[in-house]
């Protein structure tokens, strides 16, 4: 008998035998592997597997990616969202006390997105004595940003 004929030979008596008992598929496997591996059906058989495997691989990281993707924007959202109305709570301060603000004063304030840095410039905004003190430092934060 050729080589590849018992290669065909034993990979159809591994998946006979996987109807009786796995053991004995595994241990026909594990004697003639060598056989076994160069026969076509055991091939299609492996290159089979290996299309699902790669299938639910890529399908098990998308499914990860998008959930990890959701958290993050809804955590770049929330942070954003707090960001926005900190800013609004600040605008809001210095029109009570100042009435009308500069034009460039508003694009400098939209330039900063850290919440502590609103949240201190929100205190100043209620104790600063005047708006151009208020500018001043608003112009020293921006140059350390």
């Amino acid at each position: 008998m050729s080589k590849d004929d018992k290669a065909v030979m034993l990979t159809s008596m591994a998946i006979l035998a996987a109807m009786v008992s796995t053991n004995l598929t595994r241990e026909l496997f594990l004697r003639r592997k060598d056989f076994m591996i160069e026969s076509p059906a055991f091939k299609m058989f492996a290159k089979d597997a290996f299309k699902r495997g790669l299938t639910q691989g890529i399908e098990k990281g998308k499914e990860k990616g998008i959930k990890e993707g959701i958290k993050e924007g809804e955590e770049k959202g929330k942070r954003e969202g707090m960001i926005a109305a900190s800013r609004e709570n600040l605008l809001e301060i210095l029109k009570e006390r100042f009435e009308k603000l500069p034009r460039n004063m508003l694009q400098s304030l939209n330039k900063v997105k850290d919440p502590d840095l609103i949240k201190s410039l929100i205190k100043l905004a209620v104790k600063v004595e005047s708006l151009d003190d208020f500018k001043q430092h608003l112009g020293d934060v921006i140059k350390r940003m």
